[in-house]
């Protein structure tokens, strides 16, 4: 007698229908899931998004690093979700800047760059190609390490350009990863996002930084045979971009499992144009985490970025997992260590800029106040302007009006009093940039 109807079992229902379509009629079919580590990573997703939109679907894979085995699979959030039967997993959506690890290994694997790096950050121009920062400022010279822990556009793209986007791509490929461009040929911004890739590929590329670059398919079924292993990035490039990514700094509110269970987890976020993907990959040394959360459809969700949507989840599942032994990863033979930029190797102290950098002000700061000063006849003494980048010579417009100057990165200005100065400086090929700041009084009103 039935007493009552009991839930029918759905243990990662995308994952098994895909294994059950490719198999034979009959066959028995072994799959790397772990049932616990499954149950707790479904009920980890149900509660990250339980007050979410019913339209938002969410993709996690964990994934062990060693065997490269898929552990825990969601493929969307449920029956009453959107999308609910597609598996997610597999969508190609725009990364945004989850991508940019690889740029940097690629550079660093090629010697045109450290860790420790000096990189422009500053107003770019190549080819009519002027991207921005997401927080719309620039930060002066930062070493590679900083531009990838603050995930700075600019710098990221002229790393891009020394390595060759062409190049990036075809690495990405060979790697067994599926990429699609918006044209037949790849441009700078596919370090910020201009591509396509889903997340089992993502997940496949950061699992290979845990296994010193190098990469393999996901496994899907015990016992099956071993798969081609590619080089990703070199063993100095994959150790360089852990130690980076380890000490990116953590959501807020977010305790990096490290400091509670001695698990060091390296991890980037990515946001995708207009806010249609929120992505985040973490990787220990055993697990790799993938989370992908976004509308099924692709309409924008304003405010859902990667480090406030997807970046907890990876977090929490990283909170939730067996616990690990944390290992010793020596420096590679070839991996130069030093905190210092001044002990690099000449070439390898400064990026050079190739002529792309816009002109633009250097001081005063952009939105800085600096004290006018008077002469003992109560006249205002004049400032220095000074420029950087760009190709002479330079013209410079002060509050709306040319000023003569013999073209060089400095002019001498004469103010009339203390209020915002607006300063336009327009190059040879007529790049230009506009900034401000403004001249006070001193507290002693000289």
């Amino acid at each position: 007698m039935a007493l009552r109807r009991r839930a029918f079992p759905a243990i990662a229902p995308q994952f098994a229908a895909g294994l059950a379509h490719r198999a034979a009629p009959g066959a028995r079919i072994t799959t790397t899931i772990d049932a616990a580590m499954q149950g707790d990573v479904d009920r980890a997703v149900a509660r990250a998004t339980g007050g979410l939109d019913p339209k938002v679907g969410v993709a996690v894979l964990v994934v062990e690093n060693r065997t490269r085995a898929i552990r825990a699979f969601v493929g969307g959030r449920g029956p009453d979700s959107d999308g609910a039967f597609l598996d997610l997993t597999m969508a190609r959506r725009s990364p945004g800047s989850a991508l940019k690890p690889f740029v940097y290994g690629l550079a660093f694997d090629g010697l045109m760059l450290h860790p420790e790096t000096l990189i422009e950050d500053a107003p770019l121009s190549v080819s009519g190609y002027e991207p921005q920062n997401f927080d719309r400022e620039w930060h002066g010279p930062v070493s590679a390490r900083q531009a990838l822990q603050q995930s700075l556009n600019v710098p990221a793209i002229r790393v891009l350009e020394k390595v060759g986007p062409e190049r990036f791509i075809a690495r990405l490929r060979q790697s067994g990863a599926t990429v699609r461009l918006p044209s037949d040929k790849a441009g700078l911004a596919v370090a910020l996002g201009g591509v396509g890739i889903d997340l089992r590929d993502m997940t496949m590329l950061y699992a290979a930084l845990s296994n010193d670059g190098k990469v393999a398919p996901l496994v899907s079924e015990e016992g099956g045979a071993p798969a081609t292993v590619h080089t990703l990035v070199g063993e100095s490039a994959a150790w360089y971009l852990r130690e980076i990514l380890r000490r990116s700094p953590t959501p807020d509110g977010i305790v990096s499992p490290s400091l509670t269970q001695g698990r060091a987890i390296a991890f980037k976020t990515g946001t995708s144009y207009g806010f249609r993907d929120a992505w985040a990959v973490g990787y220990s040394d055993a697990y790799t985490v993938g989370v992908w959360v976004g509308r099924v459809e692709g309409t924008p969700r304003p405010g859902a970025y990667g480090r406030n949507t997807a970046a907890p989840l990876v977090f929490d599942i990283f909170g939730i997992l067996p616990p690990e032994e944390p290992a010793v990863h020596p420096r590679p033979s070839e991996a130069i260590q030093t905190a210092n930029n001044d002990r690099l190797p000449i070439a390898l102290r400064r990026l050079s800029d190739g002529g792309t950098i816009r002109p633009h002000l250097a001081f005063p700061p952009a939105a800085s106040s600096i004290d006018l000063l008077h002469n003992q006849n109560g006249a205002p003494e004049p400032v220095m302007l000074r420029a950087q980048g760009g190709q002479q010579p330079l013209r410079w417009i002060v509050n709306g009006e040319p000023v003569a100057s013999d073209g060089g990165p400095e002019l001498e200005w004469r103010p009339d009093g203390p209020g915002f100065v607006q300063v336009t400086i327009i190059d040879g090929k007529d790049r230009s940039s506009k900034a401000s700041f403004r001249l006070v009084k001193p507290p002693d009103g000289g």
